[in-house]
């Protein structure tokens, strides 16, 4: 179970296989940076979370500027923190705000489906990121 803390821009991983204990899976300092120490490449507000078929975990920002989409890879090393973390899109339009992030697991696997919201020209829209985007992990 992941669960994000917009306000300290952390995402934490809960194992509760054995004895349950929980990991700072995403965080600042740990594997990633601040947007306000790495301008336009950094985690703000991290919001919503999606997992897809190869464990790989989608994570979108919940902020006024940009609103970006963060792909942590699963723990191979067992330290308790994603392997990496990826920016994979930004959305640029003035107000958007990308939520409601999901995957239509199992039958299909490789579409990201991603909400936009809030932007100041008035298009909510919903879209679909599928298996031939250059950035989606095959």
């Amino acid at each position: 179970i992941y669960v994000a803390t917009t306000t300290t821009n952390q995402v934490y991983a809960f194992n509760a296989t054995g004895a349950p204990f929980v990991t700072e899976f995403v965080g600042v300092g740990v594997n990633i940076n601040a947007e306000s120490d790495v301008p336009e490449y950094g985690l703000s507000s991290p919001d919503n979370l999606a997992k897809d078929a190869l464990g790989n975990l989608y994570i979108v920002e919940d902020n006024s500027g940009k609103s970006d989409i963060w792909v942590a890879t699963p723990d191979l090393d067992g330290d308790g923190h994603a392997d990496q973390v990826v920016l994979a899109a930004t959305l640029t339009t003035p107000g958007a705000e990308a939520t409601g992030i999901y995957f239509n697991l199992p039958r299909d696997p490789y579409t990201l489906y991603v909400n936009v919201q809030h932007a100041d020209d008035g298009n909510d829209m919903t879209i679909a990121i599928d298996k031939n985007s250059s950035w989606l992990p095959r």
